[in-house]
């Protein structure tokens, strides 16, 4: 359930503005909906489809209405502000709860700018410009003086702009998506890509050659293409749409997945959603190594790595993995330079 007192205090239930009348009203249905479908009421899985969708175009709303216009200092619009900061945070809240990871975004809103991304701007665009780019003109725009909506401000990208690939329901996606076949090896649905699957030839721009990105949606599906900055990003595969879990990925070349993490800026997926994804898939063989998590190293820590069997059973519980044997699974062809980055940071 998502708490409305910050809504009902900023006068957001008796509010004349179109779209804040529509965010009461979807905030009110998802509470309704959530309500009838109690959990332990059906599997999570389940359970967290049927939400998802009323969850989703709540926050699609908010991110509508805080681009309409730029914050004023009257007392009623900076209430409404912060009214939508707090819902951004109850709606990450009850995502979390859910195992749903939406785009990221600041829940301060005012706080948008380039060091501090929303990639809902990219998603709303209809030019899906990269949401590195819109977070940094949102930010100018935050402070311009202007009346305009930010998509007007903004105007057009012109001939030759860059924009990041969207392929939910284009035959372009289903190229992109692997299966498990019958021994465990990844298979491609591309018909040109040879069997078995192998990230061999793909790239990512954090861990260099070797690696591919991937998320997993809703049904269980699982997509891995290489990252191109600007043009193809984790968001590509479902155009924008949340996932369970999403990251970087090696698959050797005998088409077994050897390494996964939770590299991935747009939707920055959690210990949990991991451990969701490999139950989700118990193909993922047991001595493929994972870091699920890539904010352990804040404060100078080390990082985390753990054998898939140990981490499907303890979590985070789990003994953890020294370099060398991390360093054993990770392919020839995707020991980069930019890989070492990271994987230096395990400890010996």
């Amino acid at each position: 359930m998502i708490d409305i007192t910050p809504l009902v205090r900023a006068g957001m239930d008796k509010s004349k503005n179109p779209s804040l009348i529509t965010i009461w009203v979807m905030v009110s249905v998802y509470n309704s909906l959530s309500a009838g479908l109690p959990e332990g009421s059906m599997p999570a899985d389940v359970r967290r489809s049927a939400l998802e969708p009323q969850l989703s175009a709540v926050l699609r709303f908010v991110a509508q209405w805080i681009t309409s216009k730029p914050p004023k200092p009257t007392v009623t619009n900076q209430a409404r502000w912060q009214a939508l900061r707090q819902l951004s945070e109850n709606i990450g809240t009850e995502a979390q709860q859910l195992g749903i990871r939406f785009l990221t975004a600041p829940t301060d809103l005012k706080s948008i700018s380039g060091a501090k991304r929303s990639y809902w701007l990219e998603y709303l665009d209809p030019h899906h410009r990269p949401g590195y780019i819109l977070s940094e003109d949102f930010g100018k725009w935050l402070t311009s003086g202007t009346r305009a909506s930010f998509w007007d401000w903004l105007g057009d990208p012109g001939v030759g702009a860059q924009k990041v690939k969207y392929l939910k329901g284009t035959a372009d996606a289903l190229n992109y998506r692997v299966v498990f076949g019958g021994t465990g090896q990844v298979v491609s649905l591309d018909p040109t890509r040879p069997f078995p699957y192998t990230t061999d030839g793909l790239s990512t721009v954090f861990s260099g050659d070797g690696w591919g990105i991937f998320v997993v949606d809703f049904q269980n599906n699982l997509y891995i293409h290489k990252h191109i900055e600007g043009d193809f990003h984790h968001s590509s595969f479902l155009s924008g749409d949340a996932v369970t879990a999403a990251g970087e990925i090696t698959v050797n070349e005998q088409g077994w997945i050897s390494v996964i993490t939770a590299k991935s800026g747009h939707y920055m997926p959690t210990v949990a959603d991991m451990q969701r994804m490999v139950h989700c898939f118990p193909q993922i063989p047991g001595n493929c190594v994972i870091r699920p998590d890539f904010t352990d190293t804040q404060g100078g820590r080390p990082a985390r790595v753990y054998a898939v069997d140990e981490f499907r059973t303890d979590g985070t519980s789990a003994p953890t993995l020294n370099r060398q044997t991390v360093l054993n699974r990770v392919p020839n062809f995707a020991k980069t330079m930019e890989a070492y980055r990271w994987i230096n940071r395990v400890p010996i």
